[in-house]
């Protein structure tokens, strides 16, 4: 009856979710594909890093990716909670990654913006990822990955039986490791 009855804007905002929800599932695969091929550090750090503990997970793993791939690491991937830490660490008060001033710009990172810079590196926030554990923290050669996917499909059908209408939402994609080792991930304790 909302399908017949109603505007269009019904129909619209169900579109919405269930992009919203394939979106979501899609990043979810990407995420873990990425996490369970990358190379784990070898220090271990016990809770959320400080600054120089995220330094030295930043420096280990261009390091790594570099000797891994003979190519530079690009960007970092963390966490909401490693994103929330990020925005906190300061020196002697003065915020490191949210700074203005360039005596103390370690990079920009913002609670407005899932985007910024770390240490020199991209900083992406995925909503898919939380907390403090492994791999909360990766850091990555982008051109390591690829991911390939077809347009994704909507299928409706009538039950005239019931008089229900099924809408279903779905595509196909895969992720491609073009390189190994392209990604090193934190350790937690």
């Amino acid at each position: 009856e909302l399908l017949d009855r109603t505007s269009p804007a019904f129909y619209e905002e169900l579109l919405r979710t269930l992009s919203g929800a394939y979106a979501k599932a899609t990043n979810a695969a990407v995420n873990n594909a990425i996490i369970a091929g990358a190379t784990l550090d070898s220090t271990t750090v016990a809770t959320y890093p400080t600054a120089s503990e995220l330094l030295g997970i930043v420096s280990r793993g261009a390091a790594s990716v570099y000797g891994n791939t003979q190519q530079f690491a690009s960007s970092m991937i963390v966490s909401s909670g490693q994103w929330s830490n990020i925005m906190t660490l300061n020196d002697n008060g003065r915020p490191i990654y949210n700074a203005s001033q360039p005596q103390n710009a370690g990079g920009v990172v913002t609670p407005s913006s899932l985007r910024g810079n770390v240490a020199g590196l991209d900083l992406y926030v995925d909503y898919n990822n939380g907390g403090d554990g492994d791999g909360t923290i990766l850091i990555v050669n982008r051109d390591a990955y690829q991911w390939f996917e077809s347009p994704s499909f909507q299928l409706r059908s009538n039950l005239i039986s019931t008089g229900q209408v099924s809408i279903m939402m779905y595509g196909y994609g895969s992720i491609v490791t073009k390189i190994a080792a392209g990604a090193f991930k934190n350790n937690k304790a």
